[in-house]
Formats: structure tokens, C-alpha cells, sequence
């Protein structure tokens, strides 16, 4: 989580508490956690075990350094799992849509979570928190279950697809399919390498969505004159990128080229990812310059 500073007054703003019928002082627990109320909407449907809260969050070191804000841009924060003594899920429990609340925790709660902070024995987080929106356990496994019928319908489509074009390439157990189209005996790209690639990257009916290439850009009209076309470098298996091209560099050597053919739960799965549609196949064309 990057610091960021905010004007406190807006935050003073969003979380203004209001009156409410829950107790608006903190009463910390044995394990050092407390919730007060701000505004509360009993009337709306409230959290349960295994649901998902979207909202607004800030975090605060002792209630002053900002750790953390998304504030104004509502994303998916919390997945409740239990009620676990020492936790902040027996806080999440039961709020309501639209309530705001601020948790208080130790500040170790979150120390793995925080890289290279440091913290006092006596230090306190401070969630401030504003639930927008709350996914159900039964609206998840719905999502999922239409997900994965719209994937298995999509590796069919792929298998007939990959026969008809790219009839050298091979299945992987992922799921991804490997067409080398330029073998060489170069060193092979293994997770940690650092690499540099040229690539180009396209659905099954061709449409070029991104390209570090500057001529396929200008022929895909796509070129930004501010891109810099250059070769990509990234390491293999850090995350950086969608995992079926990382995985598929790391089974080419130094000089290959290859098309790498990717299934959305290996890419960018049920999301959007700006003109990328949901569920969208990726057919990448890499060619491997360097590995270290």
C-alpha cells in the first residue's frame, strides 16, 4: 500500500458521524480491537460469514499517517470468513449497506501486510470505512458457477480453433497452447529470469489490443506517438504480467518466437480490462531477445 496524503477534510466529510442508535465510543476487546459507529443504516441488507464487502477505506497510523485510501473510488475491500477471536471479520459481521464505521486494531494486525513498516507495541490502525455494496455467498457461487460454463464453452471453441491455425502447437496442463515458430538453442527463460521481449497481442478474430512492435502498431492503428517501442523486460514468474504469457516465455529460449495462445481464467478472466472484453482469448506473438 503506497502512503497517501488526503485532505483530511474531505475525509472529515465522508466519515462524519451522524446520529445513530449504536454506541459512538470506542470499547476495545482483550485482543486490543474496537468499532465506533459513525452512521448507521439498520434498514439495509447486513454482512454475513463468507460475503464481500465493497466500500470506501482509509487507513490510518494512530489515527493521523494515512497508510492507505481508495477514497471515492469504491472497490472490493474485505471477504468475511469467520468470527475468529483477534480478528477484524467479528467487526465486518452484520454492518449494513451505506453504514460507515471506524475499526480500530493493533497495528501488528497488519504488519506482514505492510512491507517495511515498522511498528510500536502501543501503536493502533484505524479503519475508516464506508460499505457501498455487499456481494452474497450465494451471489458469488452464481457468478462462478455462469463462469465457469462460459470457460469450459470457450476451451472448446479454442481446441477447434487452435487445430484449424496453429496445428503445431502444444496443449499445456494449464490449459495455455504453445506454437514455437522459430526454435533456437539459445538459454531458456526460467521463473526469476529477467527477459526482454517484443510482442504483439490479439483475440481470436485478430484484433490487435497492444503491441511494443512500432510498425504492427501503425498497421493495427493503434500507435501513440508518446510509446515508447522498445523491448518489454520483466522477470518470469514475479506477477508482473498475466500468468499464461509468463508461463509460456518461460518455455522458449533466447531468440524464439512463438505464439502463445492464453484462456481468459489464464488472462484477464471474467474482468474487463479496457477494450478487453470478459472471457476474451489472448493470442500472444513473442519473440524472446535476452535472458540474464
Amino acid at each position: 500500500m503506497k502512503r497517501v496524503v488526503f485532505l483530511l477534510a474531505l475525509v472529515v466529510l465522508f466519515f462524519a458521524c451522524g446520529k445513530v442508535k449504536q454506541p459512538t465510543d470506542f470499547a476495545e476487546d482483550e485482543s486490543g480491537f474496537a468499532i465506533k459507529y459513525c452512521r448507521s443504516s439498520d434498514k439495509e441488507p447486513k454482512t454475513r460469514v463468507g460475503d464481500i464487502i465493497i466500500g470506501e477505506l482509509q487507513i490510518r497510523l494512530n489515527d493521523s499517517t494515512i497508510l492507505h485510501s481508495n477514497y471515492g473510488s469504491p472497490e472490493r475491500l474485505f471477504t468475511i470468513n469467520d468470527e475468529q477471536h483477534g480478528t477484524i471479520d467479528k467487526y465486518l459481521l452484520n454492518l449494513h449497506i451505506g453504514d460507515s464505521v471506524i475499526i480500530k486494531t493493533p497495528a501488528h494486525y497488519l504488519e506482514n501486510n505492510l512491507v517495511g513498516m515498522k511498528f510500536r507495541q502501543k501503536d493502533k490502525l484505524f479503519f475508516y470505512l464506508k460499505v457501498s455494496q455487499i456481494v452474497t455467498q450465494k451471489q458469488l457461487t452464481e457468478k462462478e458457477r455462469q463462469a465457469e460454463i462460459k470457460q469450459e464453452e470457450e476451451q472448446s471453441r479454442l481446441a477447434e480453433f487452435v487445430k484449424a491455425k496453429y496445428p503445431k502447437a502444444t496443449l499445456q496442463p494449464s490449459g495455455i497452447y504453445l506454437d514455437i515458430t522459430t526454435p533456437t538453442d539459445g538459454i531458456k527463460a526460467t521463473s526469476g529470469s529477467t527477459v526482454k521481449v517484443y510482442y504483439s497481442v490479439c483475440d481470436l478474430e485478430g484484433k490487435i489490443y497492444d503491441t511494443n512492435i512500432k510498425l504492427v502498431a501503425k498497421k493495427a492503428n493503434i500507435y501513440d506517438v508518446q510509446t515508447q517501442y522498445i523491448p518489454y523486460e520483466f522477470m518470469v514468474g514475479s506477477g508482473e504480467t498475466i500468468a499464461g504469457f509468463s508461463e509460456g516465455v518461460s518455455m522458449m529460449h533466447e531468440g524464439e518466437k512463438a505464439n502463445i495462445i492464453i484462456p481468459s481464467r489464464l488472462g484477464y478472466g471474467d474482468e474487463q480490462n479496457g477494450p478487453i472484453k470478459p472471457f476474451t482469448t489472448l493470442i500472444f506473438t513473442v519473440e524472446l531477445i535476452s535472458v540474464k
